[in-house]
């Protein structure tokens, strides 16, 4: 990642967000993510989008796509 602007890191959780068309409707995105090492939170998190992950990688059938 390239920063173009200084960045305050010292929060403990940082989520980045996108504003969608409906700027009403800000949603939290994962293209930046900041959170204590060996955070519970954090395990829980790549845990479930190792999940998604795995499951688009096999069809209907349950062999690789």
């Amino acid at each position: 990642m390239i920063c173009l602007k200084n960045i305050d890191l010292d929060q403990e959780y940082i989520f980045s967000q996108e504003i969608d068309e409906d700027e009403n409707f800000p949603r939290i995105t994962t293209s930046f993510l900041k959170f204590p090492q060996n955070c519970e939170f954090g395990k829980i998190l790549i845990n479930e989008a190792e999940k998604i992950i795995n499951h688009k990688k096999t069809n209907s059938l349950g062999g690789g796509v």
